[in-house]
């Protein structure tokens, strides 16, 4: 039997619980970014939207994805 040695070892789980943590705080603030650009948007009156506004809401919220 082969048995290969892993290149980095296993994270811990305070190392695992920490990277859940930072992931988490990471797509909260892009959550918070795209509701604030979204609502910038929707405070507008509609025939004043303009195609670029329309386009910095659809890239903010797909970074938060």
């Amino acid at each position: 039997m082969l048995t290969l040695a892993a290149a980095t070892p296993a994270k811990t789980n305070a190392e695992a619980a920490a990277t859940v943590t930072v992931r988490r705080q990471a797509a909260s603030t892009q959550f918070a970014r795209a509701e604030e650009q979204r609502a910038a948007l929707n405070s507008k009156p509609t025939e004043k939207r303009t195609l670029a506004d329309y386009k910095l809401v659809v890239t903010v919220i797909t970074a938060s994805l």
